[in-house]
């Protein structure tokens, strides 16, 4: 580098940095193109594109109880027991943005969609909860059994 930076710059440890791009980039593929993909058409420079690139990937990272199993929702705060907001809105302002508000991408409609839990009948699940149980036990392991016996006996057909 002609005028490397200082490192006085640099010391302020676990600062999350984010980095917004907008332009036409080139393409990673410009030189590796081989004589045999030459048949398609290939674009040197892409179309007006944006990017967002954030240095900590833990930003949309989940947090999970191993002894539980339970996944924690993005940005909770398991020592604190409690959620800092900011990562999913800063994710979902981000995707809003990439998308350009354009409306049929957005993703809001999925958020204010409603959803309707169709709940099984009780007493139908209690009067054939022993059927549906030996059926989703037993069903798939005839199948199997079924497609054996066929497989073998064609093969045996086949090479008698």
């Amino acid at each position: 580098m002609k005028n490397p930076p200082k490192e006085d710059y640099f010391n302020n440890p676990d600062i999350p940095i984010a980095l917004l791009l907008e332009g036409e980039f080139e393409s990673v593929f410009k030189n590796r193109i081989t004589p045999k993909n030459k048949g398609f058409d290939f674009m040197e420079m892409g179309k007006n594109a944006k990017m967002i690139i954030v240095s900590d990937g833990d930003i949309i990272r989940n947090t999970y109880s191993e002894k539980t199993g339970n996944v924690y929702p993005l940005g909770y705060d398991k020592f604190g027991k409690f959620i800092y907001p900011g990562n999913k809105t800063f994710i979902m302002n981000a995707v809003h943005y990439l998308c350009d508000n354009n409306q049929d991408l957005l993703l809001s409609p999925l958020k204010i969609k409603e959803l309707k839990l169709r709940l099984l009948d009780k007493e139908k699940v209690q009067k054939y909860k022993l059927y549906i149980q030996l059926l989703n036990l037993l069903l798939p392991i005839v199948i199997i059994v079924i497609f054996g016996l066929l497989f073998t006996y064609t093969k045996k057909k086949k090479y008698a």
